[in-house]
């Protein structure tokens, strides 16, 4: 084996394919053949020999390796036992010595053909999907500290929300930007909380990816299939929960909540307001995932009035300043909201989530942080 600093690890980690810096320089045969990456990946794994004390359950195997051969700070193991003599001295030796010399091992055979692999991936993509899209489901459900504080919060906002705005008058100037305040913190918090839940375990699950993407075990593509269709059901779980627990307390109907993770608070038309934000800035506020997120929600509640009745968007707003025009309202004049504009709004928030499912597929496929 070595004392520390032997190459060990460098050794491992070429025959793995893991070595990310230096030059390596030599040749790696299998049944007497070159090689290739893609054999190398499917065909070598971790091994055990008989050592001179048996793996604890539980302990690590590579501190456990170091120790029993002397490797180490402090660790005098390795002036008991010479194990390079001893297996010298030994039967497996001589056998070692005697099959290294028979064809298909370190020199090609007749008998034995080249190891080769027609496919890339051991299983097809249909099994690859089926099993991807099983794992993530049982991590969803066995990881009750990232949904069930979704749910919590999801009730407890609703809860909150519902008796705070019980009782506004959205046809009131106050009540309407009362209103819109509502909806910009709900938003972007259910964001928040999704982001904040969802990075331990993305940062969990990606030392299992990278170890299978390097044996070549799984598709990227399937990875980001079963990582999308999985945050479904607990979305709209999530927003159900929070929707039937406060939108019947202010009497509001036909609600699609949208819940998009954003960091451009600032821009995102509420505060300040979409009308007044510079010229300069005004591209970050037309890229701003939760404007659009906000202006469909905005421009149902209070801008929609197609159909006359009883609706808060139809209602004469009375309590507004002077400067605003009476034939426009709060949420066209100040937050520059439009319910003409719903269904493009609706079409940004579509193609932002596509855009970014795109990125997170490029990611997997091309990004390595095992590299350094």
């Amino acid at each position: 084996m070595g004392s520390s600093g032997a190459g060990k690890t460098t050794l491992m980690n070429v025959i793995a394919g893991r070595k990310t810096g230096g030059k390596i320089t030599g040749e790696i045969l299998l049944n007497g053949h070159p090689a290739t990456d893609l054999i190398t990946r499917r065909s070598t794994g971790y091994c055990i020999v008989d050592g001179v004390a048996k793996l604890e359950k539980n302990n690590n195997p590579a501190t456990w390796m170091l120790e029993v051969i002397g490797a180490g700070v402090g660790n005098d193991n390795g002036d008991m036992n010479d194990f390079v003599t001893v297996f010298k001295e030994s039967q497996l030796f001589e056998e070692l010595e005697a099959g290294m010399t028979r064809g298909g091992v370190f020199r090609p055979s007749p008998s034995v053909p080249a190891l080769e692999y027609t496919d890339k991936r051991a299983a097809t993509e249909l099994t690859q999907a089926k099993f991807l899209m099983r794992r993530f489901f049982l991590i969803y459900w066995r990881t009750a500290s990232y949904n069930l504080t979704r749910f919590f919060i999801s009730i407890f906002l609703g809860l909150l929300f519902g008796l705070t705005y019980g009782s506004a008058d959205y046809s009131t100037y106050a009540g309407t930007n009362s209103g819109m305040g509502m909806l910009y913190a709900s938003t972007g918090f259910f964001g928040f909380v999704s982001f904040s839940g969802a990075v331990p375990v993305a940062s969990t699950e990606r030392l299992s990816f990278y170890r299978e993407r390097a044996a070549q075990t799984y598709n990227a593509f399937w990875y980001f299939v079963a990582s999308t269709i999985v945050e479904i059901p607990y979305v709209f779980i999530s927003t159900l929960l929070f929707v039937g627990i406060f939108f019947p307390m202010v009497d509001v109907a036909t609600i699609f909540g949208v819940l998009i993770i954003s960091i451009f608070l600032l821009f995102s038309g509420f505060n300040p307001p979409g009308d007044s934000i510079p010229q300069g800035y005004k591209w970050i506020y037309d890229i701003d995932p939760m404007k659009y997120s906000l202006a469909i929600l905005a421009s149902i509640i209070f801008g929609d009035c197609s159909m006359g009745g009883s609706r808060i968007g139809c209602k004469p707003l009375s309590g507004a300043p002077s400067t605003l025009l009476e034939n426009l309202t709060d949420v066209e004049s100040v937050f520059s909201i439009k319910h003409s504009e719903l269904h493009k709004s609706v079409a940004f928030i579509v193609g932002f989530i596509i855009l970014y499912r795109i990125l997170a597929l490029l990611a997997l496929r091309y990004i390595n942080h095992v590299k350094r």
